[in-house]
């Protein structure tokens, strides 16, 4: 059973965690549309592919919370700088 087919319509809320996969869940969707403020987290992707086609849907989120090991894997960077150059260009930033 899917997480659409337990949740169904989203409740009202200012906030929600979801998962950032390929797919994005239709309550997710739903939820964005209403207003929540959905913050995303992509969990262990233990094919090793790190699918970029999951930083699109980051349109839906509000913020993206992926560990060091989640962020070098979708950026394909070992050293810290580097890597978090490449974030400013998926995030961008006000400053």
């Amino acid at each position: 059973m899917t997480s659409s087919e337990l949740i169904g319509s989203p409740p009202q809320a200012l906030a929600g965690i979801a998962a950032l996969d390929a797919e994005i869940e239709p309550w997710a969707v739903a939820a964005h549309q209403a207003g929540v403020k959905l913050f995303g987290d992509v969990g262990w992707d233990p094919s090793g592919e790190w699918a970029p086609v999951r930083l699109e849907n980051l349109q839906y989120f509000h913020a993206f919370l992926p560990n060091q090991r989640e962020a070098m894997a979708f950026t394909g960077r070992t050293i810290r700088g580097p890597r978090c150059m490449r974030w400013r260009t998926v995030f961008p930033w006000p400053w």
